[in-house]
């Protein structure tokens, strides 16, 4: 089978791939890319896709002539190894630079990221969707927090802005924004669709370098389930006890099997933390498949953060390290 990044459909590409694999995971595939990707690379060599070139790179000739003259592959380990040191060279260089004042700003739009946050309900995701978006802009990176919370439109509370038009941006100091009034820009009349949620991040990546989105935690809300969809990462907010982790566990299955998510998306977060917390090692065990971000400690400050509208000073050193590993 050959297929092409550029390919146009209800699904993304790597859950696309997915898909076929379920149905036939010894089919061997072609793939094409539109330019350099590390990262999809990895994916695709992790599914056993060992032939991928950058579009106009082989002609039809060339490729039959492949395909009817196959050689032996290179180990595939040893590759996905080589691909891993190479992305994280990559993310090295332009994602912080934390001893250096220069600006961020000619970050190419394949780079920018997309980050929803998401979790059970009071789980702590805008809190921790504002202060992620705070550390962003320290390391100088124009940020945007899309609030698709539409039952709380918590961010502008938190930021203690308020705008009541359309499609509002709210600018809330150099290098952080806001855009609210989600539920006015889908509403009846302009449906929520796949393609107007890609349209809409891929016209606000030209402007901003990190795009951080908090989400609500009712399911029944599906306009969730296309943000998932387009989104590059998505963090999940847990907190270390039994009732919480049963719960996350489920709205987690529920995203990766109901929603047909990519599980690959999914980054873990552990939220308010304190001495009485489940430890982290038997968390990695109910959640063996997830990538661990790492931790966030409950601290008494976070009530003052909210009540002052996240004036002043905010201590954002717990989530350098989160920001470094996304």
């Amino acid at each position: 089978m050959i297929l092409s990044e550029t390919l146009i459909g209800e699904y993304e590409i790597k859950e696309f791939i997915n898909k076929i694999k379920k149905i036939n995971s010894n089919i061997e595939i072609i793939f094409f890319m539109s330019k350099e990707n590390t990262e999809l690379e990895i994916f695709l060599q992790s599914n056993g896709i060992s032939e991928m070139y950058i579009d106009g790179e082989k002609t039809i000739d060339e490729i039959v002539d492949k395909i009817c003259n196959k050689k032996e592959e290179p180990d595939l380990n040893e590759e996905i190894e080589r691909l891993k040191k190479l992305l994280d060279e990559k993310q090295e260089n332009y994602l912080i630079k934390s001893n250096s004042k220069e600006k961020i700003r000619d970050i190419n739009i394949d780079k920018r990221k997309v980050i929803a946050v998401s979790g059970n309900y009071n789980s702590g995701k805008s809190l921790i969707t504002s202060l992620l978006a705070m550390t962003y802009k320290l390391k100088n990176f124009n940020v945007l927090i899309i609030d698709f919370d539409i039952l709380n439109k918590s961010q502008e509370k938190l930021f203690g802005v308020y705008k009541n038009t359309n499609n509002s941006v709210i600018k809330v100091s150099k290098g952080l924004s806001i855009l609210t009034n989600m539920d006015l820009i889908f509403n009846d009349n302009n449906k929520i669709t796949y393609e107007k949620v890609n349209t809409l991040i891929n016209d606000l990546k030209k402007e901003y370098q990190i795009i951080l989105i908090d989400t609500s935690s009712e399911i029944n809300l599906k306009f969730t389930k296309l943000i998932f969809k387009n989104v590059d990462k998505i963090i999940f907010l847990i907190e270390g006890n039994l009732l919480e982790l049963n719960k996350s566990k489920n709205l987690l299955e529920v995203y990766i099997n109901d929603w047909e998510i990519d599980p690959y998306k999914f980054n873990l977060l552990i939220n308010k933390v304190n001495k009485f917390s489940i430890e982290k090692e038997i968390i990695k065990e109910v959640f063996e498949n997830t990538k661990i971000l790492g931790e966030i400690n409950f601290k008494n400050e976070y009530t003052g953060y909210i009540n002052n509208c996240l004036k002043g000073y905010v201590n954002t050193k717990q989530y350098n390290n989160i920001i470094k590993k996304i």
